[in-house]
């Protein structure tokens, strides 16, 4: 909303028909008209595709396929989305092309395709970027691929975007919205942070509680042994420590502030902020936290 209201439009390649784009309109609107002053109408969405209206008019026959919320409207029945009343009111504009209709400066633009090399979007890009008949406009990238990492590649985004440079009037944002990890981004993470242990999410559809988990399997990157564990809902998950216990000193003014009491269990114990600190000539010491706080 702060670009459009400085005159710039955005511009969001997407798939056009993913329930995350169908979801993302949803959003775009209810965010644009909160955002509107009193008083103006809010800013229409342009969704660019040949398969745009087509993928809106089955988004409402599919609701097994939607998040739980949008799936349960229809058991009552409810159509899990609200386009038609967005087209009614003018808020949302479908058209295969831009070459069908007039962009308004500044305009919001939903358009095939995130790779940049075919579909409305990279047509659009081209033209936008272009210094004396262009526009002032914020790219928004939200889709990375099989090659990229988990949270967006540089390198990936840099590749996709060779093509287009320089975009002197054109800013970009990366913000990408599945952060999803396939096999290929897990086991590249994987090998780049060496991590002791992969603790994976449970199973849909296992006996949460109905069994412990399993001991730790292994997975082998590029010659790297890694365990994985898998968690059950409601079981505790042991992983063993690399070591018991660490033996530490308490410092002498830290041990003079120490009001020992004894239990009726005969243990004896006492109240203290203290902070561990690694000494290189005595090892770990207890020292007295300087800032201890209300709660100390």
């Amino acid at each position: 909303t702060s670009a459009l209201a400085d005159g710039a439009s955005v511009l969001l390649p997407r798939h056009p028909c993913t329930g995350a784009t169908l979801g993302l309109i949803e959003a775009l609107a209810a965010e644009l008209q909160r955002s509107q002053p009193a008083g103006r109408p809010p800013h229409c969405i342009f969704l660019l595709s040949p398969v745009a209206e087509q993928g809106l008019a089955h988004a409402n026959s599919l609701p097994e396929w939607l998040d739980p919320t949008r799936g349960s409207r229809a058991c009552v029945p409810a159509l899990p989305f609200a386009f038609e009343s967005l087209v009614a009111e003018g808020r949302l504009v479908c058209a295969s092309s831009g070459a069908e209709i007039r962009l308004p400066i500044p305009a919001v633009v939903i358009a095939s395709d995130p790779s940049l090399r075919i579909g409305q979007a990279a047509g659009l890009l081209e033209a936008w970027r272009q210094p004396g008949t262009g526009r002032d406009a914020l790219l928004v990238l939200t889709h990375t691929t099989e090659d990229a990492g988990v949270s967006g590649d540089e390198e990936h985004f840099a590749r996709l975007l060779a093509p287009f440079s320089p975009m002197k009037r054109i800013r970009l944002l990366i913000c990408v919205l599945d952060t999803r990890a396939t096999e290929h981004q897990a086991a590249r993470l994987i090998h780049s942070i060496r991590p002791k242990m992969v603790v994976l999410p449970p199973a849909a559809g296992s006996p949460a509680r109905l069994s412990a988990p399993p001991p730790p399997s292994h997975v082998e990157i590029q010659g790297v042994h890694t365990p994985v564990a898998r968690m059950i809902d409601g079981v505790p998950l042991q992983v063993a420590p690399e070591r018991t216990f660490a033996v530490a000193s308490l410092a002498g003014g830290a041990a003079e502030s120490l009001v020992v009491r004894c239990l009726p269990s005969g243990l004896r114990v006492a109240h203290a902020s203290l902070l561990l600190r690694q000494d290189h000539a005595s090892g770990l010491r207890l020292v007295l936290d300087p800032d201890p706080g209300p709660a100390a």
